[in-house]
């Protein structure tokens, strides 16, 4: 099954990842809006990038007192169910990679869902940083 898969060595903090993946969920290009981060270090200068691995077991789909996480095996990912969601935010905490928050607008949990298996992310990433493979 496809994951996706970071170079961090490669990634040079532009951010398009943030872009592209806010403007295919939200239809606009604002970082807050992305399921996708890029952390910038100021010493040495670095990026971590901060995105759902699709665990094994996910920590969040465990602790999720209404079962509104669950695998979708056709793409390998984790989906969350807004209609199940409570916004309880047991998932945000027990997630080890902060790749999982509540939706100030929907106030219901988010992540990454690959996009339905076409990460967009990946499709505008200019530094070979981003994989789906």
């Amino acid at each position: 099954m496809k994951k996706l898969v970071v170079k961090e060595e490669n990634c040079k903090g532009c951010r398009f990842c943030e872009l592209a993946c806010s403007s295919n969920k939200k239809g606009s290009y604002n970082p807050k809006s992305s399921r996708i981060f890029a952390i910038r270090y100021d010493y040495p200068e670095r990026t971590r990038l901060a995105y759902c691995r699709q665990c094994d077991n996910a920590a969040c789909a465990e602790v999720c007192p209404v079962q509104a996480i669950e695998l979708d095996t056709r793409i390998n990912a984790y989906i969350v169910d807004e209609e199940k969601c409570i916004g309880c935010g047991m998932c945000v905490e027990a997630c080890p990679f902060d790749a999982i928050f509540i939706d100030k607008e929907t106030e219901k949990a988010v992540k990454c869902d690959l996009c339905g298996g076409d990460p967009q992310c990946v499709k505008f990433c200019p530094k070979d940083t981003l994989f789906y493979e």
